[in-house]
């Protein structure tokens, strides 16, 4: 069973002494007593959610490939303010960055965090959070030169390699590959690596203003890829003889377990999760990464357009894994019936990462079917798609209700339009929350939801949508949303006595008489 999780947020008292290389990076006197930024929280009705400062959060978020950019289109750093300007615009409550050892440390010892300051930077002036997404020594079960340092790439003799197929090959994605093993050297080195990103994360927080913008860590991506597909492919040796499937889960959860401990017993202490890929149900070896110490979560990235494929695997998971943070970790932007998909998920308490945020153009250059790759909810150049309007007027909604997405009982949170994959365009539903009865009837192919919590329902749909509640005693009515905890109002809403008007993708609380 997974260890329970620190319940308090623990009190800023003076600072931090940490050295920090690199980037001009700040650097303050005292010492300080961890701080905790984030947990994994399960309520009394069962809902198991992420706390961000001592406050549930709606996690409803898109991934921007910075590794991407950098390694591949040779851009600077600088060029990614205006993809976390987008992501905040698009509602998006957490963007996902791609971090690369390699860039952090070029040199042995020598660390370089000016990448680090500049995400955390954009972060707190477009007032987002950021989740890092490490990626060191196992990137869908490959290990590349592109993510680790060349001082352990190229020494061999101490940090060794498993021979395969593919061994120094070149792949423009993510450099020359291989499979790095689960060496106690190599394990050292990135702890190391490890402290010293999160002691200069915790100084670049004390310094500019306490503000939290990092939230949680993803170790390594998709690492389940080398022991369910890598070996098969590439036929990974030892020695002479080919590894089994055993000793390559043993190597992935070795591995990951260690980075995973690294993480959380930083005084900047945030949640950790892995994204495992393609799963419709909890397995076995889903569940042993769970059990891992270092590992506080595990997400599912299913690439999944069917809304009922979807909402399946969302149970199984939330059955399987009691206390796990259920959510998607990464679904096609793409995707023209994302708004679906995300109402999908918030209705079963999960959470939901859109990949990705605008696709590098150099992937789609290398790709010999372009539809293959290009995940982007907007253009490359950062423009809407034709979805684009309806995502970000669901993702501003599902963070504008506040703690009634993530705190409301599962019964209470109806979800319309969204029997079938795609929407009707001309619908009519009623479903009952919290003793309210709501029917919803768009000509306009809207989805949206109507939840019940703490006096009040909460109505939203993503185009023209009539709603009339019926079976109690309704007052004023209100568009708004929450900010910081509280409810701003944005004038009252359109229609009485139960019947409503939604437009414009704004959100609808009706206080219950």
């Amino acid at each position: 069973m997974k260890k329970p999780i620190a319940v308090a947020l623990s009190l800023m008292v003076g600072l931090s002494c940490s050295a920090c290389a690199g980037g001009g990076g700040p650097s303050v006197d005292e010492p300080s007593d961890k701080v905790i930024v984030s947990v994994i929280r399960t309520a009394e009705n069962g809902n198991t959610y992420l706390e961000v400062d001592g406050q549930p959060i709606a996690y409803f978020g898109v991934e921007a490939r910075l590794d991407a950019y950098m390694n591949c289109e040779k851009r600077p750093v600088e060029d990614f303010e205006p993809y976390v300007r987008a992501a905040a615009e698009l509602g998006a409550t957490v963007i996902a960055v791609p971090l690369d050892w390699n860039d952090l440390e070029p040199q042995k010892d020598d660390y370089d965090f000016r990448i680090v300051a500049a995400v955390l930077g954009y972060a707190n002036k477009y007032d987002i959070k950021v989740e890092f997404c490490w990626y060191s020594i196992n990137m869908c079960g490959d290990s590349n030169s592109y993510q680790v340092p060349a001082y352990i790439w190229e020494d061999e003799a101490t940090y060794p390699k498993y021979e395969s197929s593919n061994k120094n090959t070149f792949w423009g994605y993510y450099g020359y590959q291989g499979y790095l093993q689960p060496s106690e050297a190599l394990m050292e080195r990135e702890t190391k690596m490890i402290n010293a990103l999160m002691d200069y994360v915790y100084n670049y927080d004390q310094v500019n203003g306490q503000k939290h913008p990092l939230i949680g860590i993803q170790v390594y991506n998709e690492p389940d890829g080398f022991p369910r597909w890598r070996l098969s492919q590439y036929s990974v040796s030892l020695n002479g003889q080919r590894i089994t499937e055993q000793q390559a889960w043993d190597a992935v959860c070795t591995t990951l377990d260690n980075a995973g401990k690294a993480f959380k017993a930083a005084k900047y202490n945030v949640y950790t999760r892995t994204n495992l890929t393609t799963l419709s149900e909890v397995s076995d070896f889903v569940r042993r990464i769970y059990e891992l110490e270092g590992i506080d979560a595990v997400g599912n990235d299913p690439y999944m357009q069917s809304i009922g494929s979807l909402r399946s695997a969302l149970e199984n998971f939330r059955e399987g894994l009691p206390g796990n943070f259920n959510h998607i970790a990464e679904n096609k932007g793409s995707y023209t019936n994302t708004p679906g998909l995300l109402l999908t998920a918030a209705a079963n308490g999960a959470g939901y990462m859109i990949y990705d945020l605008s696709t590098p153009q150099y992937f789609i250059d290398n790709t010999s079917d372009p539809t293959t790759i290009d995940h982007g909810v907007l253009n490359v150049d950062l423009t809407d798609r034709e979805h684009t309007e309806a995502v970000r007027r669901t993702l501003k909604a599902l963070a504008a209700a506040g703690n009634a997405v993530m705190l409301a009982d599962r019964e209470n949170f109806a979800v319309f339009n969204t029997e079938a994959s795609y929407p009707e365009t001309a619908y009519e539903h009623t479903a009952t929350v919290g003793g309210v009865s709501v029917t919803f009837t768009t000509a306009a192919g809207a989805v949206g939801f109507a939840i019940a919590y703490e006096g009040y329902v909460y109505l939203f749909a993503t185009e023209e949508t009539n709603v009339v509640l019926g079976g109690t005693g309704f007052s004023e009515a209100e568009y708004g949303a929450f900010e910081g905890g509280t409810w701003v109002s944005a004038g009252a809403a359109e229609g009485a006595d139960g019947g409503y008007a939604l437009k414009d993708g704004k959100l609808c609380r009706v206080k219950l008489a």
